[in-house]
C-alpha cells in the first residue's frame, strides 16, 4: 500500500470516529416527543457483514421489532481495493444501522422489508407517516425511501448535505401518491454513490424507522343539565387532534332510551340516523392538528323519570378501518320528585289531629 493510500485510510478512520461521536452526541440530546406507533425497524441485533469484491452480495437477519419479522441488506460492490460493509449495532443504549465505503471504494446499499406481505401501515387507520429518528452521513448524499403496494410505487428523497443529522424526521404518508398505504408490499431504503464531484466513500447511518398517527380526542356537552320531558337540548362536540398531520374519522353518538335525535336546529345533521332516532353516524371527518372540529345537534328529552339521568355516548373511531381513537359522553338529569319537608308532615298530623279531635267531641255530644 502506498504512503498515500495509508494516509487516505487514517484520514477516513478519524472522520469516522467523529462521525461517530457526533452521531452519539445528536442522539442523547434530541427531544422524542412524540409517540411510537408501528416499528417498521428497531435495528435490533447484530447484523454485520462485508465484501471486497466486484459484484453484489445480500444478508438475511431474522428478529424481533422488524416489519415483517426480516430486513434484506444488499450491497452492490462497484470498484476498489477495500471494504464495503454494512452492520446493525446497539450503542450506548440504542440501535443504528450503518453503510460505509473505504477509502477508494464505489457502491451501494439497498435495505429491503418485504416478507409476511402486504403490511397495513395505517393499523387500521390511526397512522399517518412514517418518523425517522435520525440520519447521518459524512458526504452529500441523496437517499431513496421507496414504497410499494403491488405495481405502484413512489418515492421519497432525502437531501442530506453530508453536514449535520436530520433529527425526527417526519415523512406523510401523502408524499407517496397512488400508493395504498394499507396494503404495502415492499419497502426500501436506496443508499447510493455520493453525488458527482463531491466524492463517494461515505459513512451513511440511522436509527429506528416507525410510524405515527394523530392523536385524537373528544369533549361533550349539553346546553343544559337539568331536564324535564319534552326540553330540547344542543348537544356539542368537540373533536380536536394532537401530533402532526391530520385524521379521517368516524364519528358515532348513541342516545339512551328516552332521548332522540331533533332535526329542528340542528347546526351539523348527521350523515345517517338509524329509525329509532338514538343512534347517529358523521363519517369521513378530517381533523387538522391546532383546529378543532364541532359538531352540534338538538336532542329531544322524549320520557324521563324524576331523578333519571340519561346519556349520550360518543365513539370516534378511525375512517377507514374502524379502530376506537377516542370517546366521550354528556348526561342530563330530571330533578328527583319532591319530597315532604318536616313543616309539611307537621301540618298534615296537626290536620289529623285536629280531625280526630273533632270526631271524638262530635261521638261524645252525639251520645249524651
Amino acid at each position: 500500500m502506498t504512503m498515500e493510500k495509508k494516509l487516505r485510510q487514517r484520514h477516513k478512520k478519524s472522520t469516522r470516529f467523529g462521525v461517530f461521536l457526533f452521531t452519539v452526541f445528536a442522539f442523547l440530546v434530541m427531544s422524542f416527543g412524540q409517540a411510537f406507533g408501528l416499528i417498521i425497524d428497531n435495528f435490533d441485533g447484530n447484523q454485520d457483514f462485508f465484501t471486497q469484491a466486484v459484484g453484489n452480495v445480500s444478508n438475511t437477519y431474522s428478529g424481533a421489532n422488524i416489519i415483517g419479522g426480516s430486513r434484506t441488506v444488499n450491497l452492490h460492490y462497484l470498484s476498489g481495493e477495500n471494504k464495503l460493509s454494512a452492520a446493525t449495532s446497539t450503542t450506548i443504549g440504542f440501535n443504528i444501522f450503518t453503510f460505509s465505503e473505504d477509502s477508494g471504494v464505489s457502491g451501494t446499499c439497498e435495505v429491503v422489508w418485504a416478507a409476511n406481505t402486504p403490511y397495513d401501515l395505517t393499523d387500521g387507520g390511526s397512522q399517518t407517516s412514517f418518523l425517522f429518528r435520525w440520519m447521518l452521513n459524512d458526504h452529500p448524499l441523496n437517499v431513496t425511501f421507496r414504497v410499494t403496494s403491488g405495481g405502484s410505487q413512489a418515492d421519497y428523497v432525502f437531501n442530506l448535505d453530508g453536514t449535520n443529522p436530520v433529527q425526527n424526521r417526519e415523512v406523510p404518508f401523502s408524499s407517496f401518491a397512488g400508493v395504498n398505504m394499507a396494503s404495502v408490499t415492499r419497502i426500501e431504503i436506496r443508499i447510493p454513490e455520493g453525488i458527482g464531484g463531491l466524492g463517494n466513500e461515505n459513512d451513511f447511518s440511522m436509527g429506528p424507522i416507525t410510524t405515527q398517527g394523530v392523536a385524537v380526542t373528544c369533549n361533550k356537552t349539553f346546553s343544559q343539565s337539568t331536564v324535564a320531558a319534552g326540553d330540547v337540548v344542543t348537544a356539542t362536540v368537540t373533536l380536536t387532534a394532537s401530533g402532526t398531520g391530520q385524521a379521517t374519522v368516524d364519528v358515532m353518538d348513541s342516545l339512551d332510551a328516552g332521548l332522540l335525535y331533533e332535526a329542528t336546529g340542528t347546526v351539523n345533521p348527521p350523515d345517517s340516523v338509524s329509525a329509532d332516532l338514538r343512534t347517529l353516524d358523521w363519517t369521513g371527518i378530517v381533523v387538522n392538528v391546532g383546529t378543532p372540529v364541532t359538531l352540534q345537534y338538538n336532542v329531544l328529552v322524549d320520557s324521563i323519570a324524576p331523578g333519571q339521568e340519561l346519556c349520550n355516548d360518543v365513539r370516534v373511531t378511525a375512517d377507514p378501518g374502524g379502530t376506537l381513537l377516542t370517546q366521550c359522553k354528556a348526561c342530563v338529569r330530571a330533578p328527583a320528585a319532591p319530597v315532604p319537608t318536616f313543616t309539611e308532615w307537621g301540618l298534615v298530623l296537626l290536620a289529623l289531629v285536629l280531625l280526630g279531635t273533632a270526631a271524638r267531641f262530635f261521638r261524645r255530644r252525639s251520645i249524651s
